[in-house]
């Protein structure tokens, strides 16, 4: 096994800039090209076979022979587990670009995406044509001033309420359509896995302890 090499030592094997892959100790290795670029790595064996993992490039400040140490002894700990550092980078770095390809996927489907496209899912059964054009036009007049642009995974109780309460005493029958309009967006969002939390427009068990029924509203308004 090769000698520990210091930080004096490598300084000389840096000032001699000869390319070459230097041993350190203890798996750790020094790397010069021919380039001039220079970077850590660590040599190792794992399952009968020999992997060469980088530590990344050379830096006094960021990346010294101290830190590089001090990376290649926690690999040292993980491979004596039985952990190939290679391989569990590759599954960080997969499990990375999974979630950032879920979030911008999020981002991208806007409450007012997924109404356009339930309405479209739901139109081809309709044959009142008056209702057809009622049903987005509600959502567009109602909701989308405050709720268009948002993630349908970022909507909540407080979005519904905005939306509600300003309607809600004064056109009960309007407010309940269009409560149940957003209800139904938010029920295709969540059958497509776009959102895990409770639909927030839900009447029963939800809204309901929040709000009057409409249809007490309504009566209450009737004419005695």
């Amino acid at each position: 096994m090769a000698k520990r090499i210091t930080k004096l030592e490598l300084d000389a094997i840096i000032k001699a800039k000869e390319p070459k892959r230097y041993p350190l100790g203890d798996g750790l290795y020094f790397t010069i090209k021919k380039t001039g670029a220079m970077s850590f790595g660590i040599r190792y064996q794992i399952n009968s076979e020999t992997h060469f993992k980088g530590l990344g490039g050379y830096d006094r400040a960021t990346n010294s022979l101290g830190m590089a140490r001090a990376k290649c002894d926690e690999y040292r700990v993980k491979i004596k587990q039985g952990i190939d550092p290679k391989v569990e980078e590759k599954n960080r770095l997969d499990l990375k670009r999974q979630t950032e390809t879920l979030d911008k996927q999020l981002k991208q489907n806007t409450f007012e995406k997924l109404a356009y496209d339930t309405y479209e899912q739901k139109r081809a059964g309709w044959t009142n044509q008056k209702h057809n054009k009622q049903w987005i036009r509600s959502i567009e007049t109602y909701a989308f001033p405050t709720i268009r642009h948002l993630p349908i995974a970022e909507v909540n109780t407080d979005h519904i309420l905005a939306i509600l309460n300003p309607i809600w005493n004064e056109k009960p029958e309007t407010a309940d359509r269009v409560r149940g309009r957003i209800e139904a967006v938010i029920t295709r969002a969540e059958a497509l896995g776009l959102r895990a939390d409770k639909n927030p427009a839900q009447w029963r068990g939800h809204l309901a302890g929040l709000l009057t029924s409409a249809a007490k509203v309504k009566e209450a308004k009737a004419p005695k």
